[in-house]
């Protein structure tokens, strides 16, 4: 009988500890809720963001979920996590879900040229002893294709995204295949395409059957339907409501969906591919399609790919939860983050229906997930502070005589930007703001910048170096610590303009494109600093800069490395073909 008592006594209080114990973890969770509340409706505020949705996922649970501000703000319709959004790049996630399903059923190989599968594929090229373009190759961005085909992009009346086929005809690649990470919107129509030819089904049809309802994804597709409409929040810009046009590039960027379904997305992805009991993908294809894909690409150095998935984080370093799986979306209006934690089965989805989103979407996404992790997890990140510590900048002063062979011409993305050696520095100027590159005894320098042209304010968590890889005078941004390192930009130099491409210089006008919404506008050629220069209003209002350099009279390339980079200009009759673009001078 005693030993009864004593076994009670010790289940009591085995009871009392757990009970003890739940509520102090459900008061943490309550608490951390809380303050993930106020850091958002903050950041809302801040930048002018009219509605937002989120969705906390821990393994099979989604733990938190919750919707802020207005899905229709005229109307007083609050959002909510039903509330449906466009996802932008989030689509191409399902793209190459798709793909990867049609490769588990044999119907094709991601490693064949794709032109076996749409034999009508003949893109131009000035690479063809490089390699072809591959499924694989488009998943992970290095197929060379265009970043984007300007004409046509946004349209009341898009074109169907088969079309694409028929605008990359019409041009040229714009760098070798497997040369370097180069997005590319239009690779993900040409998969589009791939999943229709193999499967004999509409890609929406496809989507649909294949891969939303199975797993209970009822208000996702990559058309808006009249049952989803209801749901569908409006669009804003500067706090005004704008209706934003559709868009050509379906599979690339066109999904609607909730952050309910995109959780599910989620729990699939941490369960080996299964959701409601069906095996949407195979585990080992989910782990192909989270395995770096990128391993032997000297320029793209610590950026990491899967098929589809950013296994990277340029503005954070996840080790220390065992690495991120990701992707952004932005369309015009709305804007998307989507981040796991694949090791602690942890992931968060945030929607925004706002211009300004684009700042926050991420960002809310990463705090959501460094807190979680804190407060549920246990896992705390670095001490950055104390690694600051350890890794002090101990400056050197380098001679002008060294420091000159660094000086010169170099494109960051498309802008242009001249570095000139000073006494124990390096000086420049982005965008207006005037950079001073200090050098350490690491070999790597320090930028400083001049805010309003007089506020210093010195960047210790970036460095900047200056190498040559695959025979490419590089610039490499570091950053997290000086742990990432990134391609940031090359070196340029000119060359000579000839008579014919001086006549060119001069305003034009689009002569194709009859969309109110244009990916690109008021174009111009014109000279800066020697450099043939051709300068456009992109679909934000800022202004767009390439350096483009004539290959032959007819023809040009849009210099640099990367995004929007690599483009042939052509010049036919007196008209300008860019990027399915057919333009017209203006005649002064």
């Amino acid at each position: 009988m005693q030993r009864i008592r004593y076994c009670l006594s010790i289940l009591f209080i085995f009871i009392t500890f757990l009970t003890s114990y739940s509520q102090e973890n459900s008061n943490d969770f309550k608490a951390l809720k809380k303050e993930l509340s106020d850091y958002v409706q903050k950041e809302m505020k801040n930048y002018n963001v009219v509605g937002l949705s989120i969705a906390l996922v821990d393994d099979q649970e989604v733990i938190w979920t919750k919707g802020f501000g207005y899905a229709d703000k005229a109307n007083n319709i609050e959002a909510t996590p039903k509330t449906i959004y466009r996802v932008g790049s989030v689509s191409k996630l399902f793209t190459s879900l798709a793909v990867m399903q049609l490769v588990e059923k044999n119907l094709l190989d991601i490693d064949d040229p794709i032109s076996i599968y749409i034999p009508e594929f003949s893109i131009k090229t000035r690479y063809v002893e490089k390699g072809e373009i591959t499924a694989r190759n488009i998943m992970t961005h290095h197929s060379g294709l265009p970043s984007d085909i300007f004409n046509g992009f946004f349209s009341d009346e898009p074109k169907p995204f088969t079309s694409i086929i028929e605008y990359l005809n019409n041009d040229y690649t714009c760098s070798p295949p497997d040369f370097c990470f180069s997005y590319s919107n239009p690779g993900y129509s040409l998969l589009g395409c791939l999943v229709e030819r193999v499967s004999n089904k509409s890609f929406i049809d496809y989507t649909k059957k294949n891969i939303f309802k199975p797993m209970g994804m009822d208000n996702s597709s990559f058309e808006l339907t009249s049952e989803m409409e209801r749901l569908y929040s409006k669009g804003y810009v500067k706090g005004v409501e704008y209706n934003e046009p559709g868009l050509r590039d379906l599979p690339a960027a066109f999904l609607h969906t909730n952050v309910l379904d995109l959780a599910d997305f989620i729990k699939m992805t941490f369960n080996n591919g299964m959701s409601n009991d069906k095996q949407i993908i195979l585990a080992e294809t989910h782990k192909e399609m989270q395995s770096q894909q990128n391993k032997n690409i000297p320029l793209d150095l610590d950026l990491k790919m899967g098929l589809s998935w950013f296994l990277s984080d340029g503005n954070e370093n996840w080790d220390y939860a065992g690495g991120i799986a990701q992707h952004g979306g932005d369309t015009y209006v709305y804007h998307a983050s989507l981040m796991t934690l694949p090791k602690q089965k942890l992931g968060v989805v945030v929607l925004t229906n706002s211009d300004n989103g684009a700042k926050i979407a991420s960002k809310i996404a990463r705090f959501v997930l460094k807190r979680t992790l804190d407060v549920n997890k246990g896992l705390d990140p670095p001490d950055v502070v104390k690694e600051n510590k350890t890794n002090k900048i101990h400056y050197v002063k380098a001679k002008k005589k060294f420091l000159k062979k660094f000086q010169g011409d170099y494109l960051l993305g498309t802008t242009p930007v001249n570095v000139i050696a000073k006494r124990n520095k390096l000086v420049s100027n982005y965008g207006g703001i005037k950079i001073i590159l200090r050098m350490n005894d690491k070999g790597a320098f320090i930028p400083r910048i001049k805010l309003f042209g007089f506020i210093p304010l010195t960047q210790k968590k970036q460095q900047v170096k200056f190498a040559e890889i695959e025979g490419i005078n590089s610039v490499l941004l570091f950053s997290n610590n000086n742990k990432d390192s990134t391609l940031a930009g090359i070196k340029v130099t000119k060359s000579e303009i000839s008579d014919i491409w001086k006549k060119r210089i001069g305003k034009y006008t689009i002569l194709n494109d009859n969309s109110n919404f244009k990916l690109v506008n008021d174009i111009e050629i014109f000279l800066n600093n020697d450099y043939l220069t051709l300068k456009g209003k992109d679909f934000t209002g800022g202004t767009v800069r390439m350096l483009i350099n004539p290959i032959s009279e007819n023809e040009a390339i849009v210099e640099g490395i990367g995004r929007s980079t690599g483009y042939t200009l052509r010049f036919t009759d007196n008209k300008l073909f860019f990027s399915g673009l057919k333009l017209k001078k203006i005649k002064e």
